[in-house]
């Protein structure tokens, strides 16, 4: 339905006057196979390859070791770590009890706030403990690869920051949802919706603001690629294609850190912005740049708006109710006091592992389809086939991209379609433009 209306959209903008409409029909579209030896040397396919291997070996032992670590919290760890808990909340509980804290996370939380923050910190910290190496492992792959641009000490500063935002909201997620469910044991996911809701829209509005913790963002005007030019053709094809109006262009430092090129559309409403790499602009051309910018383009119809807004918030309340019947029924067998026990935290990590895994090939599988219309919704925006593979096959190259994976690495990893399908499109898209 959604590719329909996006043809039918397409059939109004791109065609001008006398030329031929550019939108195929949505049964034609084609993707015959195609020689990847005219765009890359055997040799680039073989190490991109292996570079992707290395990094999924990563993903494999971070899964295993996840998998190993909640089960021993769950057994003779989880229990030893409420030990030490309560030992700790004994010793520092003389000094923090009858203060304004202790009054405001007891009324928050239980009287019994003390050791369990004291646990769930324990639990944190053995998770970034873990998380640690595995990143270092991450860096030094990129890295050998020459793909990693970021020094040591801008490595650490990403992680102190990323460390300190996710400090904060594990325990806003602690104190909040573990303290609902005290309150409401059994209505705590209904009672999360409304805020669910509201805060996955705060979140989309503030964040381009949380990018720049990480980011220096510039108007397109104010770095050395400045060029009016360009600009004015990425606002007339979001206005033509799209009917989005752009506020500033902006431009991320992506080259401090990383050589990968991209692009993105961040924000929602009044604080949307599209964002490009300042690699991408060193190495596009501005037809290239304007096929990855229709892309993105294309993921901001309004059909999409509504799923994120509409369907995420009531997938996560869903999600919530699924855990708290697993958290109720696993308190029960580990003889914890109840759902909101904080020693079921492994338990809900553990199981939010699982349905994340079990769930990622369908969630890619919607991915890859969604993708798919964008790449069609490029080609026909800009009409410009060439300028789309000349584009996929930098992309490629300086990504570094597995542009030959299994059938099974496709179907579980990809959240887009693999390159060959890619080029294939355009190519086929290319030939029908000149049949017409």
């Amino acid at each position: 339905m959604l590719a329909c209306l996006l043809s039918l959209s397409a059939l109004t903008t791109f065609a001008d006057n006398d030329q031929t409409p550019r939108v195929p029909p949505e049964h034609a579209w084609r993707t015959p196979a195609v020689d990847l030896s005219a765009y890359f040397a055997p040799d680039e396919i073989r190490s991109w390859r292996e570079h992707r291997q290395r990094h999924r070996r990563v993903h494999l032992v971070a899964l295993g070791l996840d998998l190993v670590t909640y089960v021993l919290l769950l057994g003779a760890l989880g229990r030893w770590l409420w030990r030490r808990s309560e030992a700790a909340a004994a010793r520092l509980g003389p000094r923090l009890s009858r203060g304004r804290l202790d009054r405001l996370l007891s009324r928050l939380f239980g009287v019994d706030w003390l050791p369990s923050l004291v646990f769930a910190y324990l639990y944190f910290a053995i998770g970034v403990a873990m998380d640690l190496p595995l990143g270092i492992w991450q860096e030094l792959i990129a890295r050998d690869a020459g793909l990693s641009t970021t020094t040591a000490w801008r490595w650490t500063s990403d992680f102190l920051v990323a460390l300190l935002v996710s400090s904060v909201l594990f325990t806003l997620l602690v104190v909040g949802l573990y303290g609902l469910i005290r309150r409401f044991p059994r209505r705590f996911w209904l009672v999360l919706a409304l805020p669910v809701a509201a805060v996955t829209l705060v979140l989309g509005l503030l964040s381009p603001y949380a990018t720049r913790l990480y980011n220096r963002i510039t108007p397109l005007e104010q770095t050395r690629f400045a060029s009016p030019e360009l600009g004015r053709r990425l606002q007339r094809l979001a206005r033509s294609a799209a009917h989005v109006r752009l506020g500033q262009i902006k431009v991320v430092d992506t080259s401090l850190r990383s050589r990968a090129l991209g692009a993105y559309l961040d924000g929602f409403g009044p604080t949307r912005e599209l964002v490009l790499s300042d690699t991408l602009l060193e190495l596009a051309s501005p037809a290239e740049i304007e096929v990855v910018v229709a892309h993105e383009l294309a993921h901001l119809r309004h059909e999409r708006l509504w799923l994120v807004y509409g369907l995420t918030p009531l997938g996560l309340v869903g999600l919530l109710w699924l855990l708290g019947q697993v958290l109720r029924l696993g308190a029960r067998r580990l003889g914890f006091d109840g759902p909101g026990d904080v020693r079921t935290l492994p338990l809900l990590g553990l199981c939010t592992l699982l349905l994340f895994n079990a769930a990622q090939p369908l969630r890619n599988a919607y991915s890859r389809e969604q993708e798919r219309e964008a790449d069609r919704f490029a080609l026909m925006a800009t009409g410009n086939p060439e300028a789309f593979i000349s584009m996929q096959v930098k992309l490629a190259r300086r990504n570094q991209a597995d542009v030959r994976p299994s059938r099974l690495v496709e179907l579980w990893l990809f959240s887009h379609p693999p390159v060959a399908e890619r080029i294939a499109m355009a190519r086929w898209y290319r030939s029908w433009l000149e049949r017409r």
